[in-house]
């Protein structure tokens, strides 16, 4: 029974081989550019405590135990058309994405080479992580916050070429994201006499 459930699908997956996760991403890659998104969600893995603790202190958020990491083919499809074009990419002294890089993603979120980091919020007001790897350039992943549906979904990636270049930022092209509320400093509770 617990398979049919969100959380089920995603720790049977979680718990398969790493190879066959990496494969049906990066298939969803492949098969955005054919505009085949007949694969609508993958549900790839659990937020377990230390992932929370490591996403909480790097973030600011309260992110809890459980949450679901997922990928659906939209935002895939997004990701290929905004960061996939050498044309495009280039000039910005970036590196197309590629099926490979997407195959890479449960990598880079559990295992990032800096500090994960708050992002900003969406158009729709939902939190942004941004997750980052060096290795043969360097590979950035943002995740959105769905704290109803209790899942953190992939929303974009780009790839810089040279390893030790700064990253531009293109996450305003990959995600469309506001800039981060401005959290005015808090002050102890007056008493009311």
């Amino acid at each position: 029974p617990f398979r049919n459930l969100p959380w089920g699908k995603a720790a049977l997956a979680e718990a398969g081989d790493p190879a066959l996760v990496a494969g049906r991403l990066s298939n969803m890659f492949t098969r955005a550019g054919k505009n085949d998104l007949s694969a609508p969600r993958e549900r790839w893995g659990i937020v377990k405590p230390d992932e929370a603790a490591r996403l909480n202190a790097g973030t600011g958020l309260n992110l809890q135990v459980g949450m679901i990491h997922v990928v659906d083919s939209k935002a895939v499809n997004r990701a290929r058309k905004e960061s996939s074009r050498a044309d495009a990419e280039t000039p910005r002294g970036q590196e197309p994405a590629t099926a490979a890089d997407m195959g890479r993603l449960p990598e880079i979120i559990r295992h990032p080479d800096t500090t994960v980091s708050y992002a900003g919020k969406t158009e729709k007001g939902l939190d942004i992580i941004r997750y980052s790897k060096q290795e043969n350039g360097r590979t950035i992943i943002i995740e959105e916050v769905r704290t109803r549906a209790n899942e953190l979904s992939f929303r974009g990636m780009w790839k810089t070429e040279n390893p030790g270049q700064a990253v531009k930022d293109n996450s305003k092209a990959a995600v469309r994201f506001l800039p981060p509320p401005q959290r005015p400093p808090q002050s102890p509770p007056q008493r009311q006499s």
